[in-house]
């Protein structure tokens, strides 16, 4: 992938890619999904979801961001990794556990996603049809894909600065 990163390939392209290959490491047992900051910073937008069905995506819609947005609501909220093992359960997961439950979802592993500057950007979470707590491989994973994915989008928006920068001096 990041290989990949240099061409010119369509950030979705490039998310989906780093799905795919966390979801193979993972041996089938993860759903991911990167949503990213809308532009208030209030609430997180899914980008890209290949394992996920998209009746889910769309029935919970934006995640605010927060204690009550779940996993990556509270990773985002937080700036922290946000282990759920069982949605259930677990009071972050209010507002949104019973939609999820209902997708036979429980347990998500969120990690923020950060740009350049540090700030977050956005989260990476893993889905798990059932109650699970990560192992230390799984979290490295998780840790990789995330960051991974904060450069992939830093790559575009570069791009797209230059992009923006040679039209203005054709222009002038």
């Amino acid at each position: 992938v990041l290989e990949e990163l240099v061409t010119n390939l369509p950030l979705s392209t490039l998310l989906e890619q780093i799905i795919d290959r966390f979801e193979t490491r993972s041996e089938g047992m993860a759903r991911a999904c990167v949503r990213l900051l809308d532009r208030d910073g209030r609430r997180l937008i899914p980008v890209a979801a290949r394992g996920l069905p998209s009746t889910y995506l769309d029935s919970v819609g934006s995640i605010a961001i927060g204690e009550g947005g779940g996993s990556c609501g509270a990773a985002a909220a937080t700036g922290a990794p946000v282990y759920i093992g069982d949605i259930a359960s677990d009071p972050r997961w209010r507002d949104l556990a019973q939609t999820t439950l209902a997708y036979g979802l429980r347990a998500c592993w969120a990690t923020p996603v950060r740009g350049l500057g540090g700030a977050v950007i956005g989260t990476f979470a893993s889905y798990y049809d059932h109650p699970r707590e990560p192992l230390q491989h799984e979290i490295e994973a998780i840790t990789v894909a995330a960051r991974t994915v904060g450069l992939a989008i830093e790559r575009h928006l570069s791009n797209d600065r230059l992009r923006e920068q040679e039209a203005r001096a054709h222009v002038d």
